[in-house]
């Protein structure tokens, strides 16, 4: 394996290489104990997270479509007191349907599902991050950065305090977007095209699962990415990487198009007032911002401390490039793609950027620049490893220099790690009963996308099901999530409102001896599927179908992904995850 030699490659230390298997074999047991000391709080109970009740109902009605045989279930009839929302049109599947496939795997226990999810995620995290960093300052770094990015406090805050869960599991497979960027940047001439096309193939699949985890990850990801390549450019390394991690990145929105694609196109019939909240959530704000002063303070010495990290520890990597540590290819790709990073995700999370966020475009939908803390502490948790491990293996440079960054790291680990506990048990837990308890209440709570003029479901909490006007006898045959049918008798022409918001999608036909299809539209000041019907007797089945931007996104995944299998086995390297680890 490469990283077997990455020690030597680098100039770091002329210690021997371990053998391939052993380095993998540690980077694996490193990845677990990190992941096990990051979930070790859930010995105290199921923490109280801002947004569990979300991934819950998310998950449970998720597991009820797929035992139903809907396998891409875009409806969740249950939100919203039963009006119903196309979560799944709007909001990345992988997280949710991950945690329901788990949980039909351990008897329908979704909450089991949910984290038994996030373990995995954070599994692959830690060893890509330990992949990333040991091919480069060998596997003591690497485990050292494992170690580190698990216990980053802000992502002991997406799992104990904001339940950011979609956002913490694509934080978990960044690490190997860095993998693939770097090997990238490290092609050169003597790199054989089948090569080349590999390398584009594993950033662009990473992407992609990165974009169906979670959108605003995606977005930070691709800006940051950007930088760095523009960095790249202006460093000399010409613009064929740039134009390969491009192809890459935009082959990644293709295989991603089932989820992307209807998700930009719907999205103009769902209010998601967001554009502006921007503006009162970033770090070391003066003013302005909603928090109140200790939630404020959280925020900030989430910032501070991976903060202080990484600008000691790119000082000592810099020293250690003055002593020929990092002088090959892969070194400078490393310190070039951890520091363009980290700094960076600094820039934009502080008010300093505002002007980005103003103008870039879809940045301002992220909404919360404190989330650019998750790039932040995956550049940190690197570049601590790589430097501590150039401190340790620089023997008789700089002695003075290297007490004093020792004893800085010492100190910093003690407030971090206390910190750390007080952040895990600020919100509380309850016994995983209780959340289990509750997982139908969450199934039905108010969420996200709400459609345009709709008016909010607790305000309508009294309508019956089906209401007629003027009156009219109604009979219900079929209530089932994505489909009712029923019987109307009037004497007149009738209007139909349905208890169901109206989202894309939903069709409704007659049937009987002239069967037609219906006009259905949102009724306007409620949103409800509304239609109207002729006089008599008359059977009406509504069915939430699809919709040609589905339709397109699903075929040019299939294409794109075609493309990629058919790519991955020109270059008879078909076990990815094999050869990344």
């Amino acid at each position: 394996m490469n990283g077997a030699s990455g020690g030597s490659a680098s100039g770091l230390s002329p210690e021997p290489s371990p053998p391939r298997r052993a380095v993998r074999w540690t980077g694996i047991a490193a990845a677990l104990c990190a992941a096990a000391i990051l979930f070790s709080g859930l010995s105290r109970g199921i923490p109280r997270a801002y947004d569990l009740p979300d991934h819950l109902g998310y998950a449970y009605q998720a597991l009820q479509a797929f035992e139903r045989g809907d396998f891409y279930p875009r409806w969740l009839a249950s939100l919203n007191d039963g009006f119903g929302e196309g979560t799944f049109i709007f909001y990345p599947p992988v997280l949710h349907f991950t945690a329901a496939a788990l949980a039909a795997l351990v008897g329908g226990d979704v909450l089991t599902g949910l984290y038994l999810t996030l373990l995995l995620f954070a599994i692959v995290g830690g060893l890509g991050v330990f992949r990333f960093v040991s091919r480069v300052a060998g596997p003591t770094a690497g485990v050292l950065a494992c170690l580190i990015f698990a216990l980053t406090p802000y992502r002991v805050f997406e799992m104990y305090d904001s339940g950011l869960y979609s956002a913490f599991a694509a934080g978990c497979l960044a690490p190997w977007a860095l993998l693939a960027l770097s090997r990238i940047a490290e092609e050169d001439e003597a790199t054989s095209r089948r090569e080349r096309l590999r390398r584009i193939a594993v950033w662009a699949i990473v992407f992609a699962a990165i974009a169906l985890t979670n959108m605003p990850s995606a977005v930070l990801w691709a800006y940051l990415i950007g930088i760095w390549a523009v960095v790249e450019l202006v460093m000399g390394r010409g613009w064929r990487p740039a134009a390969r991690i491009a192809a890459g990145g935009a082959w990644g929105c293709l295989i991603a198009g089932v989820y992307l694609l209807p998700a930009v196109i719907e999205m103009r019939a769902v209010d998601v007032p967001l554009e502006t909240v921007y503006r009162s959530n970033f770090l070391f704000q003066a003013g302005g911002s909603w928090m109140s002063p200790g939630l404020k303070s959280v925020f900030d010495r989430m910032g501070l401390f991976p903060s202080l990290a990484l600008i000691l520890s790119l000082g000592i990597l810099a020293l250690a490039r003055s002593w020929g540590r990092f002088s090959d290819a892969r070194g400078r790709v490393f310190l070039r793609l951890t520091s363009t990073l980290g700094l960076a995700a600094l820039f934009l999370a502080t008010p300093v950027s505002l002007w980005a966020w103003r103008f870039l475009p879809q940045l301002s939908r992220v909404d919360m620049p404190w989330r650019l803390l998750e790039p932040l502490g995956l550049a940190t948790a690197c570049a601590v490893g790589a430097a501590a491990w150039a401190l340790a293996s620089a023997r008789g440079r700089a002695p003075f220099a290297k007490t004093r960054a020792r004893a800085f790291f010492v100190c910093l680990a003690a407030v971090w790690i206390f910190f750390d506990v007080a952040v895990s048990d600020a919100n509380g837990h309850m016994p995983p009963q209780a959340a289990r308890a509750a997982i139908p209440t969450y199934a039905r709570k108010e969420v996200f996308f709400l459609l345009k003029g709709a008016r909010r479901a607790a305000e309508m909490a009294a309508e019956p099901p089906v209401v007629c006007d003027p009156s009219c006898r109604i009979q219900i045959l079929d209530w089932s999530p994505t489909r009712r049918e029923i019987l109307v008798a009037s004497p007149q022409p009738t209007r139909i409102a349905l208890r169901t918001y109206y989202f894309p999608g939903w069709q409704a036909s007659r049937r009987g001896e002239e069967p037609a299809s219906l006009s259905v539209r949102a009724e306007p000041g409620t949103g409800r599927i509304q239609f109207d019907l002729p006089p008599g007797e008359n059977r009406v089945v509504a069915r939430f179908g699809t919709t040609p931007p589905r339709v397109v996104g699903g075929t040019v995944s299939l294409l794109a992904a075609g493309a990629w299998l058919a790519a991955m086995a020109a270059t008879r390297r078909l076990r990815v995850i094999s050869d990344l680890i």
